[in-house]
């Protein structure tokens, strides 16, 4: 032999793609399972650049744009279940002992 013993033989023996790749493969599943939490660094690295590489198709508008309401007769109906909910809290009405002051 040439001195090398079979643990220290590269993975890769050939220069096909396909075991290039599936040599990497292999070594990521073993770096994984031997670092759990880098790993999952990783993974978590790897899931904020997708979604900043995908923010234009998941965030269509500007976000520092206000906006009018398509449908005002919507926005009117949202306004006003609002302010009917907050007239039947206990916390709204002003004779409420926790607003009051106790002298």
């Amino acid at each position: 032999m040439s001195g090398q013993s079979a643990v220290d033989a590269p993975l890769v023996t050939s220069s096909r793609g396909e075991s290039q790749l599936k040599a990497f493969l292999v070594e990521l599943v073993r770096f994984s399972r031997r670092n759990t939490l880098s790993a999952l660094g990783g993974v978590v690295g790897g899931l904020i650049i997708i979604v900043a590489l995908t923010a234009p198709l998941l965030a269509p508008r500007d976000p520092l744009t206000a906006s009018p309401p398509e449908d005002d007769a919507a926005a009117d109906r949202v306004i006003d279940s609002l302010v009917a909910a907050r007239a039947r809290s206990p916390r709204a009405s002003p004779t409420s002992p926790s607003t009051t002051s106790a002298r």
